[in-house]
């Protein structure tokens, strides 16, 4: 229905879709909570309304999300596992790198918009460096190879955020489609 209530939840459903996609460069599980929006938004939405989703515009949210999830994990492991990293050395990088988000989210707070988003992606692969190196210097590794991991960890962090942040960006153009449509 195409009525100054419909567009007005038209414009909601793309600014929480664009909210979760700022949320997901932030290291939030923001993609799921996407798709669990428009989950909600398909089953209560009068059919009428212009911002209603389609059933089948879950599903493919769905898998867009996780195929963002894919590649934030596979670029994750593979940056630590291409150069022989332990196992030690992987979760630590996670925990490194969840560590490093939320840190360099309040860090940067005091920069407007932007400063939260670089912060958080920044000190994520910093952490994720941090965690590695740390991993294998318990393992006993020497030095060098141990900051070469690290150095891994970093990249294959910041990869992983850049592409299921572009995962994002697709489910947010998506939504910004069939809500208007």
């Amino acid at each position: 229905m195409l009525t100054a209530l419909g567009i007005t939840y038209s414009i909601i459903v793309v600014v929480v879709a664009i909210g979760c996609w700022i949320g997901s460069a932030l290291g939030l599980p923001a993609l799921w909570l996407m798709v669990l929006l428009s989950a909600l938004n398909a089953w209560l939405m009068p059919e009428d309304y212009m911002a209603r989703l389609p059933w089948w515009s879950v599903f493919v949210l769905a898998g867009i999300a996780g195929i963002g999830e894919l590649i934030e994990f596979a670029t994750s492991a593979l940056g630590v596992g291409k150069l022989g990293g332990t196992r030690r050395a992987t979760i630590l990088a996670l925990v490194g790198s969840i560590l490093g988000a939320i840190v360099g989210f309040f860090v940067s707070l005091p920069i407007p918009i932007v400063g939260p988003i670089v912060g958080t992606i920044l000190f994520s692969g910093v952490g994720a460096l941090v965690g590695a190196w740390f991993g294998e210097y318990l393992e006993g590794t020497e030095t060098k190879k141990s900051i070469q991991i690290g150095l891994a960890a970093f990249v294959g962090r910041i990869l992983g955020t850049v592409g299921k942040s572009m995962c994002g960006a697709v489910m947010v153009v998506l939504v910004v489609l069939l809500a208007f449509q």
